[in-house]
């Protein structure tokens, strides 16, 4: 009787109310959730020494002073420090950012170890010193590309 193009179309238009039911059904669940949670989180009433406070002044003053109880109150310091003291005037860095020299490459090879491997490569210092003239170019390239 009906193609089967028309039963997608039927799905399909189905398929999309349903999807707007559940749409508001999770909006009515969370709008329980919130009202929940704010009624689980009220504090209706408060009993203390013998009395019931409902009164949200009266709540605040028997919880001020509960806490403030507890957690008593700062102490007098017999030294203070003066922060304005530590304050150092910035620093000009602009330096960091100059390109390596080709002095400061030879000056950092020079200084490495002849017997030891600096990186993963197994190159030893005394393999950079005594080929720098060879690789010079392509270190100094490798360094400028950073």
């Amino acid at each position: 009787m009906f193609g089967p193009g028309l039963f997608r179309a039927d799905n399909c238009a189905f398929a999309l109310s349903s999807e707007i039911t559940k749409g508001d059904a999770n909006t009515f669940f969370f709008h329980k959730q919130a009202s929940f949670r704010k009624k689980k989180n009220f504090i209706p009433k408060l009993f203390t020494d013998g009395r019931v406070v409902t009164t949200q002044e009266e709540k605040h003053q028997i919880l001020f002073e509960h806490f403030d109880g507890i957690l008593g109150r700062a102490r007098v310091r017999e030294a203070t420090l003066d922060l304005a003291e530590f304050h150092r005037d910035g620093m000009d860095i602009s330096v960091l950012d100059a390109p390596f020299t080709e002095e400061e490459v030879w000056a950092t090879i020079k200084a490495l170890p002849t017997d030891r491997a600096p990186g993963p490569d197994g190159f030893t210092g005394r393999f950079y010193i005594s080929c720098w003239h060879i690789i010079k170019a392509d270190i100094m390239a490798a360094l400028v590309s950073l």
